[in-house]
């Protein structure tokens, strides 16, 4: 019989954020006072801060405030298929999916991000990966932030994309440095990479993960780098079976492993950010990179994940009077018929676009295509009266790591946006190594120039 294990995350107080320590089961941890944490155990309670735990329950648990020690009502708590809410005790339940890996929450916009305490990425989330024939509690603790966080500041980075240890370096030393500089420009950092953080490279993983953990601006406090799933992030070195769905869905497990959910949302003021892998792979194919192999996909989503995605718009409170995200790999744009350009009409194009307009504006933030596209939406009007923008960001690896420029001229690099209340105030591609004021080159045809430009 398989043993569970009982992990204590406890969190210290860092503005914006809560890091965490993993404990394992024989060491003492913390909980209360200024510390948050998640809990996992074996789900044995018939009931739980004074809720009843119904017998076909599979998963439960409670979530508490750091400062009070009370349970909070109202948090969304996922396995990745549907979603619950913490009741009066703070208490939620539900009978978790047997495909499900994971228990999590969204953060509410009134605590901190919870950060691991060895890494400092997001930590919102259950550790390892949940068997299917067990029945779990998960317990979290909150930590509150001291004041309502009305600005802060997204990076958004696309395609990092290393597949050996040198550009992995080039990514650290040049993209990763440069945001720490701006991060002592700009209020309340939090990074979101668009996927294809590997490429084709099962051996990149880890590597990775270490070149976005523990990024610290000059004054100490950390940046939480969420993760998005690419193309080249599904590991090519599971079977094909032949089904589509099992070919996807074991395809993400190590990334589930090493970055956690692929499909989740967080708040922060009054913005609502969801990030979702929008990539069903469907056959292996060769490729030139470590292991040899890629993946054949699509573009769009499934059921069951616009069903989750139904879900976690419904959870948003005021959502006509909030600033919505969503980031992805694949662009939207003007959708198409079958492949992996674009989301495909056939796979929920037109369902995601109706949901995003219930929001007072709504931005869509894509990787993959390495380089900047702004595409505005026009059929598509918000709830503010604004049309749906999508941006389509150039990639932190420019073309492939083999210069410092992006397919169409443009520098190596990410962008920068200012959220402001419920609106984004300004944004602004960054290029690393260079000042903000660096956009445009221009040099007359008539002259040979030699060096660097």
């Amino acid at each position: 019989m398989k043993k569970f294990i009982n992990l204590l995350i406890v969190a210290t107080l860092v503005t914006g954020v809560a890091s965490c320590k993993k404990d394992g089961p024989d060491t003492p941890g913390g909980g209360g006072g200024d510390t948050g944490s998640v809990t996992l155990t074996e789900l044995t309670d018939a009931t739980i801060n004074g809720t009843a735990i119904a017998s076909e329950s599979t998963a439960a648990g409670l979530i508490t405030s750091s400062a009070s020690g009370k349970g909070i009502p109202g948090v969304a708590v996922t396995d990745g298929y549907t979603y619950v809410k913490t009741d009066a005790n703070g208490v939620y339940q539900m009978v978790r999916n047997p495909k499900s890996r994971n228990i999590y929450y969204t953060t509410p916009a009134g605590y901190k991000i919870c950060l691991d305490e060895q890494k400092h990425l997001p930590c919102f989330y259950t550790p390892g990966i949940l068997e299917s024939s067990k029945k779990y509690r998960a317990d979290f603790t909150l930590v509150p932030l001291t004041a309502p966080e009305t600005e802060f500041t997204l990076l958004m980075i696309g395609d990092p994309q290393c597949y050996i240890a040198s550009e992995a370096a080039r990514y650290k030393s040049e993209t990763i440095k440069d945001i720490k500089a701006t991060a002592d420009k700009y209020k309340n950092c939090y990074a979101v990479t668009l996927g294809d953080i590997t490429f084709d490279s099962t051996n990149m993983w880890e590597t990775m993960a270490k070149t976005m953990a523990n990024v610290q601006s000059s004054d100490g406090r950390y940046i939480p780098f969420f993760q998005c799933i690419g193309n080249h992030d599904h590991n090519s070195l599971e079977k094909d079976t032949g089904n589509p769905d099992t070919n996807d869905y074991n395809a993400v497990l190590q990334y589930v492993k090493t970055f956690g959910p692929t499909d989740y949302s967080f708040d922060r003021g009054d913005a609502h950010i969801i990030v979702m892998d929008d990539i069903p792979v469907t056959t292996l194919d060769s490729s030139s990179k470590p292991n040899g192999k890629t993946w054949n996909y699509n573009a769009g989503f499934s059921d069951a994940q616009y069903k989750w995605f139904q879900e976690d718009i419904a959870n948003v409170e005021n959502i006509s009077e909030k600033v919505g995200f969503i980031c992805l790999h694949i662009p939207f744009r003007a959708g198409a018929n079958s492949g992996g350009a674009s989301v495909n009409k056939g796979r929920h194009y037109a369902n995601f676009l109706n949901q995003m307009k219930k929001f007072k504006e709504f931005h869509i933030m894509i990787g993959h295509t390495h380089y900047q596209q702004n595409y505005i939406h026009d059929t598509q009007i918000t709830a503010g009266g604004l049309k749906i923008y999508e941006h389509v960001h150039g990639a932190a690896c420019g073309a492939w790591w083999a210069s410092d420029c992006n397919v169409t001229g443009g520098p190596n690099g990410y962008t920068i946006y200012t959220v402001k209340g419920a609106n984004v105030k300004n944004w602004i591609m960054k290029g690393s190594n260079h000042d903000e004021s660096y956009q445009l080159r221009v040099w007359d045809g008539d002259q040979t120039y030699s060096g660097t430009m």
